[in-house]
């Protein structure tokens, strides 16, 4: 049976660097912070991966973190085998004042025995050189098996002996830990067929002067003291070398400086221009994030019971256009919206309620792959980023009960839609899981109702649309073109807060009075926009943001999601805004500047999520040539 490969991928690689020196970004074991971590702290670190070295995760992260880092990290062993590495440090955790285990979550899974405990020395170890070679008869009495889904190409696998005659050289007392190669290049060796109770004549040397534990990968199932040196089996010649080249190397690093300051790291992209997180990943990530949400609101049952409370209110309410609900008022079109994309086809189970329409989001699917697909085929991107209603962001208050999962919702069908467009290859932002993680992050810290969405207004508040600018500044990252703007903080804009009453018409009963809400600004050194949509630099702009009002409520204020962009992405954000014209009107905008988008590199579509289930979306002819 053939099989396909994969098409090669283009990386972008962030080398963290000395801004003095130029040195690369080297782990130090004074530092007060450790990281533990597995292939996923080395990969784009090590260069035995073959994915580039001196960008991987422990480099960004002693970047961000403006110190020195100490560093741990072992392919396929992040659950045990850096606790033991850790264990076998003389000086312990001495000095450490925090330690980052990054932990892969299939490592949660499968064999227990990584997971006992690694008891740590008590006190403090000498630190010692390594040991002298030996030459031994032993006898094998337990042995460490590579498991079969073990993914990586080399391991070294530790057996227990049991002395049988000191042939040279003076071994110490008891058991004898010896880490054979198993595993090279993805191949067992005869070493790990090994069998409990074979003898064997070793010439052992410590394993520090041919292999780092703290950086190769290695196995131990015989719970080897942590004190005891581990021998590793070689050949006179080859102990000789190896002694020289430690000697040699251990010379160096005692007469090198401390190493280069942390504080100065800076990542610049290496080698030819390329990518890291491609379109094609960032839907794939989205594919992944899309179908555990699904998964985790029908596995509770929450969109059963958000479809019943906004049918319910419908059918009792025919006239109403405003509803009361728990201090704010959701509209009649936010209600409907629930009901037409989480009914299921045909219904015919549930007594009176209206089939879903399913050629609304047919329709709309359709029409949006057209634009794509013809912006796609002029190099130009785009990204179609759904805002999601109150009732669908705030399911629970809609309810009328505690939150029961504010991280994932209740609404099952925008995110199931969602699925099917970045399925097809549509380039669609998930705004939902910004929203909720700003939800919960002030609600840990006491803030019950954070303001995200207007309580008697349908839009988003400035701290919603500052919520749902980072997912959007990271998916326009992600596209091949991108390259940071010139506008810099500081020069071209300032940030500013301030907390302002909110000057939004109300709709709906028991309004009261208007919130106070919190307002970051984007501006300009004497408060005002930064620049005007009328200047000749802003129509060339390489973005494009088209939709709705959501596209550019609070542009009185300077907080609007052109503005959080052009502070993101350093680029001046070219705008066309209509409300409630974002199905057609907006783009028929498009093709009357007769331009044909020239220049442009990415056309952001906003809008409020009804969009999708509005019969009205047709495909406007926008390039004239």
């Amino acid at each position: 049976e053939s099989v396909r490969a994969y098409e090669p991928m283009e990386l972008l690689l962030h080398r963290v660097s000395d801004k003095q020196t130029g040195n690369p970004f080297t782990p130090d074991r004074s530092a007060e912070v450790l990281l533990l971590g597995d292939s996923f702290t080395q990969v784009f670190s090590d260069p035995r991966l073959e994915m580039g070295e001196h960008a991987g995760f422990a480099e960004h992260l002693a970047k961000e973190l403006n110190a020195p880092l100490d560093v741990i990290a072992l392919a396929g062993g992040s659950a045990r085998a850096v606790r033991e590495s850790l264990a076998r440090r003389p000086e312990g955790l001495s000095g450490k004042k925090l330690v980052i285990w990054q932990i892969s979550i299939r490592d949660f899974n499968g064999d227990p025995s990584k997971w006992e405990q690694v008891l740590f020395p008590q006190g403090t170890k000498s630190a010692e050189g390594p040991r002298a070679a030996v030459r031994v008869r032993a006898e094998l009495v337990e042995v460490t098996r590579v498991p079969a889904e073990f993914d990586y190409e080399f391991c070294l696998a530790v057996h227990e002996y049991r002395l049988l005659e000191a042939l040279d050289g003076t071994p110490p007392p008891g058991p004898i830990w010896v880490a054979h190669v198993a595993l090279d290049d993805f191949e067992a060796t005869p070493q790990a067929a090994y069998e409990v109770g074979a003898e064997h004549t070793l010439f052992l040397d410590d394993v520090a002067l041919h292999h780092n534990l703290e950086t190769t990968s290695w196995l131990d199932a015989t719970g080897a003291d942590p004190r005891a040196t581990i021998w590793f089996p070689t050949t006179p010649t080859e102990s000789d070398a190896r002694r020289r080249e430690w000697a040699v190397l251990k010379a160096e690093l005692e007469s090198a400086p401390d190493g280069f300051p942390t504080t100065q790291l800076s990542s610049e992209p290496s080698g030819n221009r390329s990518y890291a997180k491609g379109l094609e990943l960032a839907r794939a990530d989205s594919i992944l994030a899309l179908q555990q949400r699904i998964f985790q609101i029908r596995q509770h049952g929450y969109s059963d019971e958000l479809l019943e409370a906004c049918v319910s209110r419908l059918e009792h309410n025919a006239t109403r256009t405003w509803f009361p609900m728990d201090g704010w008022s959701p509209a009649r079109n936010e209600l409907n919206l629930v009901r037409i994309l989480n009914t299921p086809p045909p219904a015919r189970h549930i007594k009176d309620r209206p089939i879903r329409d399913t050629r609304r989001t047919i329709r709309s699917m359709a029409v949006i792959l057209e634009y794509h697909n013809e912006l796609k085929a002029r190099g130009i991107d785009l990204l179609v980023v759904p805002i999601p209603g109150r009732v669908q962001a705030w399911s629970d208050r809609a309810l009328g009960v505690p939150p029961f999962d504010p991280i994932h919702g209740g609404d099952v069908g925008l995110p199931e839609l969602l699925l099917k467009m970045t399925s097809e290859g549509i380039n669609v932002v998930d705004v939902f899981p910004a929203l909720a993680c700003a939800r919960a992050a002030a609600m840990a810290a006491g803030d019950p109702d954070p303001d995200l969405f207007l309580t008697h207004n349908t839009h988003w508040s400035p701290q919603g649309v500052e919520a749902c600018t980072a997912p959007i500044a990271e998916w326009v990252r992600s596209m091949k073109w991108f390259e940071q703007g010139p506008a810099k903080e500081g020069t071209a804009f300032f940030r500013r807060t301030e907390v302002i009453t909110d000057p939004s018409k109300m709709y709906g009963p028991g309004r009261g009075a208007p919130r106070e809400l919190i307002y970051p600004k984007i501006v300009s050194r004497k408060g005002e926009r930064p620049y005007r949509l009328s200047q000749d630099f802003v129509r060339g702009s390489p973005v494009l943001l088209i939709g709705d009002s959501f596209s550019s409520y609070h542009w009185e204020s300077f907080a609007d999601m052109s503005l959080q962009l052009f502070a993101e992405l350093g680029h001046p954000v070219d705008v066309i805004s209509l409300s409630q014209g974002a199905e057609n009107a907006v783009w028929n905008s498009v093709a009357r500047r007769g331009d044909n988008l020239e220049g442009k590199k990415v056309v952001i579509w906003l809008f409020s999520a009804n969009v999708l289930v509005s019969m009205e979306m047709t495909k406007v002819e926008i390039f004239t040539d």
